[in-house]
């Protein structure tokens, strides 16, 4: 076996979109799901603010409710928080969404920010490196 993913080809044993897929599928008896995300969802990469957008589109489900009420959709919510704790949560409400979202939230421009942190070892800041460091932007 791989000794990397221990055989189940996966790089991490908890991804985005099994953490909050899981309950969906059980609620919808779907076959799978898959997760559309706006961005990264890499393991290193931190969503600051009121968080990602996101879709979670459900295979072949076999309960299929267009009249779901808020009421249900929020217990659904509560549940996903309550199991994909503390990795993942789901800040907004839930609601249907359409066929053409998917694609619409990935070719949306979502405004970035970035911290860099550097650290100095032994020896300093050649002369002029640190200006040039300050004079970083992210343009």
């Amino acid at each position: 076996t791989c000794k990397a993913c221990g055989g189940t080809g996966l790089q991490y044993p908890h991804s985005v979109q099994d953490l909050l897929g899981s309950k969906l599928v059980a609620a919808f008896d779907a076959e799978d799901c898959v997760f559309h995300g706006m961005g990264r969802e890499d393991i290193d990469v931190l969503c600051l603010g009121s968080g990602r957008p996101c879709v979670i589109e459900l295979k072949r489900p076999r309960k299929r409710r267009a009249s779901i009420t808020p009421a249900e959709l929020e217990a659904l919510r509560t549940g996903v928080n309550a199991s994909a704790a503390p990795s993942v949560s789901l800040n907004g409400p839930l609601r249907l969404s359409s066929r053409a979202e998917p694609a619409r939230l990935k070719s949306a421009k979502a405004e970035k920010s970035y911290r860099i942190r550097f650290r100095v070892l032994d020896g300093g800041v050649a002369p002029g490196d640190l200006e040039k460091i300050l004079a970083l932007s992210g343009q």
